[in-house]
């Protein structure tokens, strides 16, 4: 497509489009740097702004530790808590009824004013000890610039506070603000040590019109280091908002804010429409980015407003309650310069383009129109016209040397059309020399070899005319040559022929002998290798039962030990036996004996005399008992004897056996070795056999191939014969096949 175009246009848009992209990349690249940079100065102006809040909150918080911790054995707060301790006991069983009828409905100063009563009218010593002690405590918060400060006594009575709101008086171990804010900070207070401090985080406090309170409470010690009450004070709310949201630094749209552990707000907004306190500022993903680092940066994320913001968030150590401060600009603000130096861009990208522009077409114009003028001769060359001009010969440059080429080409030409003229001449020559040669070769074509060239040709051509002659001759006794040895071929081939059928006939004879042969083999072969596994089977089987008759052996030997180890055992409880035959026989006359003597001994020996009797009898039957256990051995030895004597003629039998089994499996392996060697053989044969069969039909084939070959001959002879009886040689004789 772009070939259609001319240069005259190329040139000036391709000029144009090039400066065009050089100039958008350039602007791409700086826009993309400077707004790389804005945000990146962004954050770093934001992360020192908020390291810089964060560590002025923190010298607060720490300001005010260190006083509540002072306070805490202040003589002067002790005084006032027992003062009020004894005094607010001294009220009746109802002494919130009458303080707030007091302090809070008779007090002619309205809401958020009634730190302005110090004394009232009414005489008490409660109101006595208020009148001493309120300025103290009022200017302390004031000074402090806490928002309310509270006495406790340890009953959980509120004894004091400076504001009087709807808690002053109330009990915070049971009463309806015991389970707020600051019922847990003064539970947890009166727990904890001297100098300790319990800390509730900002949740909304009924009191304060349900607006969002901090508290802080620590133990108040007595003169001997007792615990007799709890100084606590309630946090402001605008201080920590006046450090967070100082414009300086933050711009238009730039703000900072403290967010507690679930992302709800512990700070005010700078602007009219921003988040209020304890409102939900980070959603559960952002935070759950946030916790896993103490310092985090987010760029292009949706800010509460709606816009693009640049996000950072720093952990903050305010009182140990895990605050973050988050600080957000949007990024429209950030990148405001980088749309200015858009625009700029945009302007200079545009004179830049116009001034390409017209260079381009300047440059152009120096380019196509000699370029022009060399087309205009290109033409005139081309028609033939005589005397034409190149312009632009002495120019440098590729123009120049293009119409330099032109010159040449011109010159080139002209030598081309002489050399033309030339041409033809030469033509007209060579059509007269074609025109007799076609002749010539149209006779030769037919056949007829007399027709020489005897015409005189052009001094370039007549190498031709003689070589054409001494061809004709050449071709002309080789035919004559052809046509005499063609019947002698013919009658050879002939004899060949029947020679090959003849042959052929054999050899398939001797081949399917070979077949057969080969056949017979295959049998004889298989028949062999059959009885060869065979003969390998039973010697596989006389081995096994040779082994087995072998390892037979060690258990007859065992056996006919084991038969000598009873016959000895058998013997030694017959010599046993016979000793308890003595015994028996003993016990027998010791129990005789024993009677005599009980006979002797009259009445008195009778009872021995009966046990005598008693251990004869038992004497008499341990014999016969030993009688017949030896008559029970007698017979066991002569069975062991006999089963000893028949073990050994088995042993000697089996080794008959083995020995016989032995020599049977040597003759069995001779037997399968000459097998399996014939086996062997009968294979070497059957290959052999086979290669000759292979062989032989391969010979049948070949032979079959030279007869067809003969006679394909015969035919070729044929054909040869009747081929040179249509030649007319020198003496006009026609030769005719001689078939």
């Amino acid at each position: 497509m772009l070939n259609s175009v001319n240069i005259a246009t190329k040139l000036p848009v391709v000029i144009v489009s090039l400066c065009f992209l050089v100039g958008a990349s350039i602007s791409l690249f700086a826009f993309t740097q400077s707004r790389a940079t804005l945000l990146e100065q962004a954050e770093d102006r934001l992360s020192l702004l908020m390291l810089e809040r964060a560590a002025q909150l923190e010298r607060w918080a720490d300001g005010m530790e260190d006083d509540l911790i002072g306070y805490g054995s202040d003589p002067t707060v002790q005084e006032a808590v027992v003062a009020f301790t004894n005094t607010f006991r001294l009220l009746g069983e109802d002494p919130m009824t009458m303080l707030h009828q007091v302090y809070i409905t008779d007090n002619p100063f309205g809401l958020g004013e009634r730190d302005e009563l110090v004394e009232p009218e009414a005489s008490h010593p409660y109101h006595l000890q208020h009148g001493n002690l309120h300025p103290f405590f009022r200017n302390l918060k004031d000074t402090d610039g806490y928002y309310d400060v509270f006495l406790f006594n340890t009953d959980g009575d509120l004894i004091y506070s400076v504001y009087k709101e709807a808690d002053f008086a109330t009990n915070f171990l049971e009463g309806p603000y015991a389970d707020s804010g600051l019922g847990r900070a003064y539970q947890a207070a009166l727990a904890l040590e001297p100098g300790t401090l319990a800390i509730e985080d900002f949740t909304p406090y009924a009191p304060s019109a349900n607006a969002p309170a901090a508290f802080i409470a620590t133990p108040v010690v007595g003169e001997w280091g007792d615990v007799i009450g709890v100084f606590a004070i309630q946090l402001p709310l605008d201080l920590m908002t006046t450090i967070l949201s100082n414009e300086a630094g933050l711009m238009e749209t730039g703000e900072i804010v403290a967010i507690g552990p679930m992302g709800r707000t512990r700070s005010g907004s700078r602007f009219a429409d921003g988040p209020a306190m304890l409102s939900q500022l980070i959603d559960a993903d952002r935070l759950a980015r946030f916790a896993d680092a103490e310092d985090i940066v987010l760029t292009n994320v949706r800010g509460y407003r709606g816009a693009d913001v640049v996000t950072l968030s720093h952990s903050a150590n305010v009182l140990d309650l895990g605050w973050r401060l988050v600080a957000e600009i949007d990024v429209a603000e950030v990148l405001g310069p980088t749309q200015r130096l858009r625009n700029v861009m945009i302007v200079i990208g545009a004179v830049g383009i116009g001034i390409a522009g017209l260079l381009g077409i300047l440059f152009a114009a120096s380019v196509t129109r000699p370029l022009t003028r060399l087309g205009y001769a290109m033409t005139k060359i081309a028609d033939r016209a005589p005397d034409i001009d190149v312009a632009d010969t002495n120019r440098g440059d590729e123009i120049g040397r293009i119409a330099s080429t032109l010159v040449a080409f011109r010159d080139k030409l002209d030598e081309t059309d002489r050399l033309e003229r030339t041409r033809l001449q030469q033509h007209a020559e060579q059509e007269r020399v074609v025109d007799r040669l076609n002749t010539a070769l149209n006779s030769l074509a037919e056949g007829d070899l007399t027709q020489t060239i005897n015409m005189t040709f052009a001094a370039e051509f007549e190498p031709l005319r003689n070589n054409y002659n001494r061809s004709l001759a050449r071709l002309s006794s080789t035919v004559a040559t052809m046509i005499i040895n063609t019947k002698s071929i013919r009658d050879g081939s002939d004899v060949i022929a029947a020679s090959s059928n003849d042959l052929l006939r054999r050899t398939e004879n001797q081949a399917a002998t070979l077949e057969e042969t080969a056949a017979a083999l295959d049998e004889l072969t298989t028949s062999v290798k059959s009885a060869a596994t065979g003969a390998k089977e039973v010697e596989a089987v006389v081995d096994v039962a040779r082994r087995d008759a072998t390892n037979s052996a060690p258990v007859v030997r065992d056996a006919v030990a084991a038969m000598g180890e009873i016959e000895a055992s058998s013997a030694a409880i017959s010599q046993i036996t016979g000793v308890i035959n003595d015994i028996a026989f003993q016990t027998n006359l010791l129990a005789l004996n024993a009677g005599v003597e009980a006979a002797r001994a009259g009445e008195a020996g009778r009872g021995f005399a009966v046990v005598a009797s008693e251990v004869r009898a038992l004497a008499q039957r341990s014999t016969d008992a030993s009688r017949q256990i030896k008559e029970l051995i007698d017979g066991s030895t002569a069975h062991v004897e006999r089963g000893s004597q028949l073990v050994g003629e088995a042993g000697q039998t089996l080794t008959t056996i083995i020995d016989r089994i032995s020599h049977i499996s040597q003759l069995t392996a001779q037997i399968a070795s000459s097998v399996e060697e014939q086996s062997n053989s009968l294979t070497e044969i059957n290959v052999g056999v086979s290669v000759l069969d292979k062989v032989t039909q391969q010979n049948a084939a070949m032979v079959e191939t030279a007869t067809q070959n003969s006679q394909a001959l015969n035919v070729s002879v044929a054909e040869l014969s009747e081929a040179g009886g249509h030649f007319r040689i020198n003496d006009t004789q026609s030769y005719e096949s001689a078939a």
